[in-house]
This record gives structure tokens, sequence and C-alpha cells, in this order.
């Protein structure tokens, strides 16, 4: 997936949005990624959770106001539909049902 989300970085399709990497470990280690994206370290999990996301890789869209706009993403290849502009291909309901309480994390 790392691959593909360089190739997604040098090319991104019209429209898409911004990438912004949640991780973990040492900072040396995510440097080696070689990702052009911001990369937010958190060790503890913090923004996992507020996003109701429970492993990797997983992906929420949030939308200019900061609610949350797509359903979670999981695996690959729905991250990379996300990423790429498909969120229709993710799990189900509308972008008003993702807000919920989860609206702003």
């Amino acid at each position: 997936m790392l691959d593909d989300l360089r190739a997604w970085e040098r090319q991104p399709p019209h429209g898409s949005p911004r990438l912004l990497v949640v991780s973990a470990g040492p900072p040396e280690a995510n440097r080696a990624m070689q990702l052009r994206s911001l990369v937010l370290l958190d060790n503890e999990g913090i923004a996992m959770r507020a996003f109701g996301a429970s492993g990797t890789p997983m992906a929420v869209l949030v939308d200019g106001q900061g609610r949350i706009a797509s359903p979670i993403a999981t695996g690959a290849g729905e991250v990379m539909a996300l990423a790429r502009g498909h969120s229709k291909t993710i799990g189900g309901g509308t972008p008003e049902s993702y807000s919920g309480s989860r609206g702003r994390p």
C-alpha cells in the first residue's frame, strides 16, 4: 500500500482530498516511508479512537468543517478508493449518517 500512496501523492486525481497520515512509531521509521503528506505521530492511538478506527490501514474523509464525511474505509483497497475520491464504494449510508456522535473528533 505504501507504493500506492506514494504514487497517489505524485499524481493525485483532480479534486481528491488532501492526505494526513496518522501513524505510530519512531519519527525515523515514519520518515523512511518517504511520504510527501503530513504525518501525525500518535503512539497512544488517540486519533484512531476518536475516529472509531480499530486497526490499520483505515481512513476516513473529513470535510472542510471538520465533520466526518465518509464511513471508515478498512483495508488497503478501501483506503485507496477513498483517496481516489470513490467514497461511494465504501460502506453504506449517506454523509449525514456518518457524523452522528463522531461528527467532530
